[in-house]
């Protein structure tokens, strides 16, 4: 996992929570995505970035999110 990503994360949790995921997450989850899930569905693009990366998203926001870029 990238350092940027890290401290993202991090300070999501040290601020509280909210129900915005902050861009450069976003953008850190859909780069690894690009590099690494092509092809796959959500669920498995889900169950990887929790099993390999230790990062948790909702399924909407990243069906939401593989959408708008083009990805599914």
């Amino acid at each position: 996992m990238s350092p940027a990503l890290t401290a993202a994360l991090v300070d999501r949790r040290t601020r509280g929570l909210s129900k915005r995921t902050p861009t450069e997450v976003k953008v850190a989850i859909i780069e690894l995505v690009r590099a690494n899930y092509l092809g796959q569905s959500c669920a498995a693009i889900r169950y990887n970035l929790a099993e390999r990366h230790a990062i948790t998203v909702e399924a909407q926001s990243l069906r939401r999110w593989l959408l708008a870029e083009g990805i599914i």
